[in-house]
């Protein structure tokens, strides 16, 4: 990895996923693993996936639905 891959992983900004016994269709020869990243990814970083929380999201504002950031902040 160079200097800023490196810099971005020790702040957690970065993340490498070894997938193994793959080709380059990573998506198509172990699905379920891909979708398990992906799962992972979105979890995370609490990315709204449904109608419901992006209502939510909507009502109680960024600071509620994301711990951490100011309630001050608003979606949309």
């Amino acid at each position: 990895m160079d200097k800023e891959l490196t810099i971005a992983q020790m702040q957690g900004k970065f993340r490498l996923k070894v997938v193994y016994d793959v080709g380059h269709s990573v998506q198509e020869d172990n699905y379920i693993e891909t979708a398990r990243i992906s799962y992972d990814l979105v979890k995370g970083f609490r990315i709204p996936i449904n109608t419901a929380d992006v209502q939510r999201l909507q009502e109680e504002g960024v600071g509620k639905f994301h711990p951490g950031v100011p309630e001050d902040v608003k979606f949309g």
